[in-house]
């Protein structure tokens, strides 16, 4: 469950930065996740604190996800180079 929480906050995030806004994921079975803009510091959680728009329309994406389920987490990160 904590590698699925952090692949499915990861894929919202990229769909979204190439779609627009939608509902991030909610985790029925207790993990819980948490993405941040590895520039910039910015984060947001399954508890809904922080940036809700942390993964902007059309936006670069440098991103660390972290999911947790019973004490085990696992993790996921994604760049991508800018275009000139």
């Amino acid at each position: 469950s904590a590698i699925f929480a952090a692949d499915s906050i990861l894929e919202w995030c990229i769909y979204e930065s190439r779609n627009g806004d939608t509902t991030p994921p909610v985790m029925v079975s207790g993990a819980t996740y948490r993405i941040e803009h590895t520039s910039n510091g910015q984060f947001y959680d399954s508890t809904g604190a922080g940036n809700s728009d942390i993964c902007p329309l059309n936006n670069v994406l440098s991103h660390r996800t972290r999911g947790t389920f019973s004490g085990v987490s696992r993790s996921f990160e994604v760049g991508e180079a800018s275009t000139p």
